[in-house]
C-alpha cells in the first residue's frame, strides 16, 4: 500500500512510533459536533445492499441464524 496513488495523492504507510497525534486539525466544539452530526445524518441515509437485508430483519426479529443444532 505504502507508495501507491489513491485519488491523486500518495499513500504513506508506516508504524506508529508513539509519538505522533493524529487527532484532527484544532476544531472548535461546535465544528466537532456538526462534523459528527453530518455523518450521523449520512450514515443513517445509507441503503443496505439486498443481500443484507434478510440478514437484519432477521437479527432485528431476534433470529440468530443458529437452528440449535450445535454440531453434534
Amino acid at each position: 500500500m505504502n507508495g501507491r496513488i489513491f485519488d491523486g495523492f500518495e499513500v504513506i504507510a508506516e508504524y506508529w512510533d508513539g509519538k505522533i497525534d493524529y487527532k484532527r486539525f484544532n476544531e472548535s466544539s461546535a465544528d466537532q459536533q456538526k462534523r459528527i452530526d453530518d455523518f450521523e445524518v449520512w450514515i443513517k441515509d445509507q441503503k443496505l445492499p439486498d443481500e443484507l437485508i434478510e440478514k437484519k430483519e432477521c437479527e432485528d426479529n431476534g433470529d440468530n441464524g443458529d437452528n440449535g443444532d450445535n454440531g453434534d
